[in-house]
């Protein structure tokens, strides 16, 4: 049926993707998973790819926005648009949906404090219930976020949210543990999101840090308590600091054995013009991943031709109705398009363990002038 076909859309970035970067047999498992939820859920989506796996195999994600119905979709209210059965049996996919029930209650105290949220698919451990992480990305969240009564979003409200999505793993020292995280960011950084990692074997909560200059970075990880290497983190650093134009920092909270952070960082790479640029510092960066044996070469191939659009007008056969209804409505100057782009770069850091590369690829929807072509 028409409303339970978010494949679709895997159908149309087959067309765009390179496959050296997610195989046919790849898509196909995405495929089966996408087709479990329905197609109204989000109009972006993106890849996880490991540039130095050999395999071409990728993970799955997609992003629930508040704006854009989204919220209804999920949280069980569009009849026209059901949720798969299992999200009401499943003690992962229970605490999601509470999550997002609470989340359509205009009544709720964070319901308009929530912009978005990311559901993620580890697809090489894919069941017929397959359990996401879940991410969501607080409107206004900032260093302010100990402070109770903001309007912004602030530790009462991660005081309600915690329950539900740790349950049993909620407990005070959790809840201290963040806060103090949240607390001592420095000045001008500010959490853009949090991730309950509901299909890892151990419970954590991934914090993910935006305005942290490069060089606050191991300070502050030596503050909240990271016991790893610093100069290990410095040299990753300083690699990829004159190559992008944004670094952010993912850390994690653990409950293992008691609360810390956790053993793995991250540094997500930006760029303003989201690698669709063709220059010298792009090729560095995909270069010196090679070179450090970060990437394969036929990866780094790939993300290069990493870039493309298709459109209604190419590929009627395989566009989703809803939106081909969409665009009747928009004029005869506006046309429904797909776009594929490099997201960021990510170089993940765990303690004792070599460090790893990964490519975030993003596929979105947008209504595009009349006259775009394709680019394959």
């Amino acid at each position: 049926m028409e409303n339970r076909q978010f494949s679709k859309y895997i159908d149309i970035c087959s067309q765009l993707m390179p496959d050296t970067l997610i195989s046919r047999e790849n898509l196909a498992s995405i495929r089966d998973v996408a087709d479990r939820f329905p197609i109204k859920l989000s109009t972006f989506f993106g890849f996880e790819s490991r540039l130095a796996q050999s395999e071409p195999a990728a993970d799955f994600s997609f992003h629930v926005l508040a704006a854009r119905g989204g919220k209804a979709v999920l949280s069980g209210l569009d009849p026209t648009s059901p949720m798969p059965p299992f999200v009401d049996t499943v003690p992962e996919w229970k605490r999601v949906m509470a999550f997002a029930r609470h989340w359509a209650d205009k009544d709720c105290p964070y319901a308009s404090k929530v912009d978005n949220i990311w559901l993620e698919f580890d697809i090489d451990t894919v069941t017929a219930d397959t359990v996401p992480s879940f991410f969501f990305g607080p409107s206004l969240l900032d260093s302010s976020f100990p402070v109770s009564g903001s309007d912004a979003f602030n530790i009462d409200d991660f005081h309600d949210i915690a329950p539900v999505l740790f349950a049993e793993n909620c407990t005070g020292d959790f809840v201290k543990t963040v806060a103090v995280a949240c607390e001592r960011l420095p000045d001008g950084a500010r959490i853009f999101q949090l991730g309950a990692m509901l299909s890892r074997s151990v419970p954590s909560l991934r914090l993910c840090v935006r305005g942290i200059e490069s060089d606050a970075i191991v300070p502050y990880l030596r503050d909240i308590g990271w016991e790893g290497d610093a100069a290990e983190i410095e040299a990753l650093i300083s690699l990829v600091c004159p190559l992008v134009d944004r670094i952010d920092l993912d850390f994690d909270i653990i409950s293992q054995g008691g609360v810390r952070v956790g053993p793995k960082t991250g540094f997500e790479l930006y760029r303003n013009d989201n690698f669709y640029g063709d220059d010298d510092k792009k090729h560095a960066l995909f270069n010196m991943l090679v070179e450090k044996k970060l990437c394969l070469p036929k990866k780094r191939d790939g993300l290069i031709a990493c870039t493309g659009v298709l459109h209604e007008w190419n590929s009627r056969d395989i566009w989703p109705k809803h939106l081909l209804e969409s665009s009747m409505l928009t004029g005869f100057n506006r046309v429904s398009a797909i776009f594929l782009a490099i997201h960021h770069i990510k170089l993940v850091h765990t303690i004792d363990r070599e460090p790893e590369a990964k490519a975030y690829l993003a596929f979105f929807h947008d209504w595009a002038v009349a006259n775009i072509k394709s680019n394959k």
